[in-house]
């Protein structure tokens, strides 16, 4: 049985399946590079995305209260409560001993006058 393949059936033949082979490894290496690019693009976004957010954290971060400062605003705070408390406690005690002299002077009036 004679074979079909001649020198020149075969290099047509090889030459075919390399240019196709070629044509697909061209193909793939086009699409993994648009998917390079894109995966750049997406990662440069990100990071841009991610330097907005940091930022925008430094600057919320400047406005909390460090902790002296808090610390400092909880002991003025105390110290007013414990002075408003003090001179409410005298106001008290001050207005228990005036209704007591009252009560003296009206029963020594009563007394004196009426009874």
């Amino acid at each position: 049985m004679a074979s079909e393949w001649t020198v020149d059936t075969l290099h047509a033949h090889l030459t075919a399946i390399l240019d196709e082979r070629q044509t697909a490894i061209s193909a793939a290496l086009a699409a993994a590079q648009l998917a390079v690019d894109t995966a750049e693009k997406n990662a440069e976004k990100w990071r841009d995305s991610a330097n907005e957010w940091r930022g925008a954290m430094d600057d919320r971060e400047v406005r909390f209260v460090n902790r002296a400062e808090n610390d400092a605003l909880l002991k003025a705070i105390n110290d007013r409560l414990t002075v408003s408390e003090t001179w409410r406690a005298k106001a008290t005690g001050a207005a228990l001993v005036l209704m007591l002299f009252s009560g003296l002077i009206g029963a020594a009036l009563f007394k004196a006058f009426g009874g």
